[in-house]
């Protein structure tokens, strides 16, 4: 039988601790790397898992509890890799939505999964737009700042939403709870 210690080990080889062990081991390495408009953005492991805990924080803050689900309807960026690994951080399942699929595919995966609060690349609000009406449950839209278009209602702008957040580690997450 395994002791305490034993046990919290063994929980612990959580996707969310994995980012908190490297920042303390590197945290000055680049973790991730992207090419926008031409510019190089670059986050170390140490801002990554700053900005995962953030991004967790944020999304409890609207009343989102370990094991609700959270859609991401986005492209390859910065901050959709934020968004996913900061739902596992923050204990929320993850719910990838391919924004190729069309809109009826779009609005079943959303409302059969009980999305919560749906994460969108701002490119792709036109596509979400019309179709919000039909999602039944995601009441919070948060807006991936892809190409810098001014956020309006019902969208809350990804940094200005995780921004105010602490960045402190967050708690372990292990199962149900």
């Amino acid at each position: 039988m395994a002791t305490d210690f034993e046990k919290n080990i063994i929980e612990r080889v959580a996707l969310g601790d994995i980012f908190r062990r490297r920042a303390r081991a590197t945290p000055n390495r680049i973790a991730l790397v992207e090419k926008r408009d031409g510019k190089e953005l670059a986050l170390t492991f140490k801002n990554l898992n700053s900005h995962l805990n953030r991004f967790a924080r944020a999304i409890r803050s609207l009343g989102v509890k370990q094991g609700d689900r959270v859609g991401l309807i986005g492209l390859n960026s910065i901050e959709y890799v934020v968004a996913l690994y900061g739902c596992a951080k923050g204990g929320f399942v993850a719910v990838p939505v391919n924004p190729g699929l069309n809109q009826e595919d779009i609005v079943y995966i959303i409302n059969h999964a009980d999305v919560h609060t749906l994460v969108v690349d701002d490119q792709l609000i036109p596509l979400v737009s019309g179709i919000r009406d039909k999602i039944q449950k995601a009441s919070h839209f948060i807006s991936i700042p892809a190409t810098g278009r001014p956020v309006s209602d019902p969208y809350l702008d990804f940094y200005n939403f995780i921004t105010p957040h602490s960045d402190e580690e967050i708690e372990d997450i292990t199962g149900q709870g």
